[in-house]
């Protein structure tokens, strides 16, 4: 009899895998269509006045536009279970999630979800926003005292003015900065791009990439610390009046009319290429490479260090 069951449980589990297996082709092997979802849509305006911000969602996209009014206006668009919260108190808008989700929810979840928030042109004294997952825009027209931005993955576009610190952090995506002022800017990414366009950055402008591209375009700065693991960095147009500091373990270096008035650089493997601006004493080793420097005796020391790679730099105009 024991063995009866057993061989009726075995049945009735294949029967069941077999089944399962059926309702898997049929969608495609599309598992969020094992979990129901309700899409709701909230608008919320704010009469308080706001002078800092602070964010920390899931899940969403979020993009901030000007107002044509005086009052900010949030729109969301989220699901039964996982909704956005938004609140004014004491100056400080806040926005959140109430999760209420099953775990089975959250193994099939892959939607993601949507905010537009409307705000007045004007200066906030601060800006903060944390998200798991979800792309995250700023236009200009926005001038914040500081701005922290960090996210687990998504794209960050950033183009409002900060007064003192501005920090974007992001492990999966690209970061977008263009016609940006701060006194610091601090990038950081994991796996993903950095674009920098037309920023200008009164004292220090620090990026860091694990993997990823870095381009800097049309920018200044006193001091530009930039390291990565695997990457080139392209400058093009970009001015620093103290130093360059430069750090690629994997990745090419491009100058197209930069200048600092010192500049450090060291690869392992990566060329450095590219024109200066003024001259230069350089200071070149390479292991297996070729050199081509001009032979200046004047100006700030350009030292440059490589394990395989060529270094050829020239000084415009000349």
């Amino acid at each position: 009899m024991k063995h009866t069951w057993i061989s009726v449980g075995i049945v009735l589990l294949t029967a069941g895998f077999v089944l399962f297996a059926a309702a898997l082709i049929a969608m495609r092997f599309d598992f969020s269509k094992l979990v129901t979802t309700e899409t709701i849509t909230n608008t919320y305006t704010i009469e308080e006045a706001v002078n800092r911000i602070a964010i920390n969602t899931e899940l969403t996209d979020i993009e901030f536009r000007l107002s044509d009014g005086d009052k900010i206006q949030v729109d969301c668009t989220g699901q039964k279970k996982l909704r956005h919260t938004v609140q004014a108190e004491n100056g400080t808008l806040t926005i959140g999630m109430e999760d209420n989700r099953r775990w089975i929810d959250h193994l099939f979840f892959s939607h993601t979800l949507s905010m537009t928030v409307y705000i007045p042109s004007g200066r906030y004294e601060s800006f903060s926003s944390g998200s798991r997952t979800g792309n995250f825009s700023v236009p200009s027209g926005l001038a914040f005292g500081s701005a922290d931005i960090r996210g687990s993955t998504g794209d960050v576009s950033f183009g409002a003015s900060v007064e003192g610190s501005l920090s974007v952090s992001v492990s999966t995506g690209d970061i977008l900065l263009d016609n940006v002022t701060a006194e610091t800017v601090s990038l950081s990414v994991t796996t993903g791009d950095i674009f920098i366009n037309a920023v200008e950055c009164r004292d220090a402008l620090s990026i860091a990439v694990s993997t990823g591209e870095t381009t800097i375009a049309e920018t200044t700065c006193r001091a530009l610390t930039s390291s990565g693991s695997t990457g080139s960095i392209s400058m093009k147009n970009t001015v620093a009046a103290d130093s360059f500091e430069i750090k690629r373990n994997t990745g090419s270096v491009r100058f197209d009319g930069c200048d600092a008035g010192r500049i450090n650089v060291r690869t392992s493997t990566g060329n450095v290429t590219g024109t200066l601006l003024t001259e230069k004493i350089f200071v070149t080793r390479t292991s297996a490479g070729s050199v081509n420097v001009p032979a200046t005796e004047s100006g700030g020391i350009c030292r440059i260090t490589t394990s395989t790679g060529d270094i050829h730099l020239t000084i415009a105009g000349r």
